[in-house]
């Protein structure tokens, strides 16, 4: 099992609460409800999401209760620290995890001329999966799931962090998060492969964790892990811009149910108005056809 890392004791020092108010439409609930329980890091049930937040050496429990509707939504947020820098610092990365700026209705309109796109954006209006909270755990979840939208690929991270990740019990309830990276660093090979189904994903999880294990990791171009990691991984960080993994993914989708009845041109065109959602129309198509 994961690593246990606090009491309860060491996480009733105080607290802050805050209230997101996504732009609307806005719908995470899908997302989070055909994912089940976890921990993926995060668990979810009764609208309540969990999870630890790794900051500044230490981890920080933060709870998020997911109310309201499409039209009129609010995340009531509570983060476990007496120390205000770090609980704004903490809130402002789970404005962007939680994708609430996202203008869902700009997508509407942008992908009206295309008939297939458009009537999933309004089957599935305000949907979105959730983003990731540091650059390190975007890699490794990329490194892991390669289609965000498909809860079979969710399977793998959920007994990575069971085995890997680390725990506290507070209040009654499990918050986990994702290992530290000195831990898998020092991980058994033959254990993460039997995990990770591969000894390739092994390996790289092991090189995302020591890049994260430096004193100032860089993760930019991707320091060998491959570009289709590196892409998933930046289209999920803080935007669902894709790269030209999600560009190709698209490509694969034109003769199957994306752009059925759409011209050449049409299709050409889609990459200048819509490559700024196009991470999300993979995330709603994968949603919608292959579960």
């Amino acid at each position: 099992m994961g690593n246990l890392v606090g009491r309860d004791s060491m996480y009733i020092l105080g607290g802050h609460e805050y209230e997101l108010e996504p732009k609307p439409p806005y719908n995470i609930k899908p997302f989070l409800d055909r994912l089940g329980y976890g921990p993926y890091p995060h668990t979810y049930r009764d609208c309540l999401w969990r999870r630890l937040i790794w900051i500044e050496d230490t981890y920080i429990p933060v709870d998020i209760h997911v109310g309201g509707d499409i039209w009129n939504p609010m995340l009531r947020v509570g983060i476990h620290t007496s120390e205000e820098e770090l609980s704004e610092r903490v809130y402002r990365e789970l404005r962007n995890m939680f994708m609430v700026d996202l203008d869902y209705q700009d997508f509407i309109r942008k992908s009206r001329k295309y008939v297939s796109i458009y009537s999933l954006s309004i089957k599935r209006i305000g949907e979105r999966p959730l983003g990731h909270y540091s650059s390190y755990e975007a890699y490794m979840e990329a490194a892991i799931i390669n289609r965000p939208g498909l809860r079979h690929d969710y399977k793998r991270l959920k007994k990575f962090i069971m085995l890997f990740g680390v725990f506290i019990h507070k209040g009654g309830e499990w918050y986990w998060g994702y290992p530290r990276p000195s831990n898998i660093v020092d991980a058994d090979m033959e254990r993460l492969t039997s995990v990770l189904g591969s000894r390739m994903a092994a390996w790289t999880v092991k090189s995302i964790a020591e890049e994260g294990s430096k004193p100032n990791p860089d993760y930019a171009g991707g320091f060998g892990v491959g570009k289709s990691i590196e892409g998933l991984a930046k289209s999920r960080l803080y935007s669902l811009e894709c790269g030209d993994r999600e560009v190709e993914r698209l490509r694969r989708f034109k003769s199957e149910v994306l752009m059925s009845g759409v011209s050449s041109r049409d299709y050409r065109d889609l990459f200048k108005g819509l490559r700024s959602y196009c991470g999300l129309i993979l995330y709603l198509i994968e949603s919608e056809y292959f579960k």
